[in-house]
């Protein structure tokens, strides 16, 4: 759970500079919503690439677990972790 929470916090911090940024800088427009179209863009697929890349390393850290004898079933916002004897 730890690399999880690790990968979360990391994208969460990009996530909250580029939104600082889009405020203060005026490439962006000064503006965290909407401004320049090109700015607008590269920042929705920032942050789109960020969420599909915290759920991608995710993903492979739980396959990693299963396939070292360790089966990880999602419950909710919960994983129930059994180990093979």
């Amino acid at each position: 759970m730890g690399f999880s929470v690790t990968i979360y916090t990391i994208c969460a911090l990009v996530c909250i500079a580029l939104l600082m940024a889009r405020r203060y800088l005026a490439v962006f427009g000064k503006a965290e919503l909407g401004g320049p179209n090109g700015a607008k863009y590269a920042s929705a697929v920032i942050i789109l690439s960020l969420w599909v890349t915290y759920i991608v390393l995710s993903s492979l850290q739980v396959m990693r677990r299963s396939l070292d004898g360790v089966v990880a079933v999602p419950v909710g916002f919960f994983d129930i972790d059994a180990t093979f004897v």
